[in-house]
């Protein structure tokens, strides 16, 4: 049974520290990503530099690497937010059905888990409504 949309869960962030671990790796790994670009790109403009015959004015490898890294770092700003709202869909359901799962088995009461319809755990809930089906019977 899935909830029709009405309920909507307040905060972002539902399980703080297992969204920033996933976000933070994911931040880390296009930092990473930049600082192997820029090694390149100032590699690359430095070599060429002497072959355009341009003057030894370094200010335009340092802007354009400027450039690179600003845009980079918006990037990964962008992917990250972007990652905290795919994690809520998961993580949120998990931490609501886990919850739900403890309150049962302290309780001995068993009754169908609900999720809402966006939530990527739909299959994980449609099987343990089943189990929780054949331990009523």
């Amino acid at each position: 049974m899935d909830h029709e949309g009405k309920e909507r869960r307040k905060k972002l962030l539902v399980e703080r520290k297992t969204q920033l671990r996933h976000t933070g790796l994911l931040a880390v790994s296009f930092l990473f990503i930049l600082v192997l670009v820029e090694l390149h790109v100032y590699g690359l403009v430095r070599s060429m530099m002497p072959k355009l015959a341009l003057t030894s004015d370094y200010s335009y490898i340092t802007g354009l690497g400027l450039l690179i890294g600003v845009e980079m770092l918006v990037i990964i700003l962008i992917v990250g937010f972007v990652n905290v709202l795919f994690t809520h869909r998961l993580v949120g359901p998990l931490m609501r059905v886990s919850k739900e799962l403890d309150d049962m088995s302290q309780k001995g009461e068993y009754h169908h888990l609900k999720i809402r319809k966006k939530d990527d755990i739909h299959s994980i809930v449609s099987e343990i409504n089943k189990v929780i089906d054949r331990t009523k019977k």
